[in-house]
């Protein structure tokens, strides 16, 4: 990120007061927007640490969810499929 350019300090026109506050806004616009980016980078860091973990956990659920068909097949006396 770019810094902004030190502006000069000029008392002899009606805005110093306006430059002077434009310019810490954008010193302050920046030095924000360098947090934004470092927290960002930690996001995206934790969020591809978890993503293994969420396979895994996809994984399971579907398993464990197709188990209640075998389940209920098995303890069904009438299913052909076991006997």
């Amino acid at each position: 990120m770019l810094k902004l350019q030190q502006l000069p300090d000029s008392t002899h026109c009606d805005g110093p007061l306006l430059i002077l506050q434009a310019k810490s806004l954008g010193n302050d616009i920046a030095e924000k927007q360098q947090v934004a980016e470092v927290t960002e980078a930690a996001i995206d860091d934790a969020r591809t640490a978890y993503k293994p973990c969420g396979e895994y956990t996809s994984t399971l659920f579907f398993c464990i969810s197709g188990e209640v068909h075998v389940c209920a097949c098995v303890n069904d006396a009438r299913c052909a499929v076991y006997r």
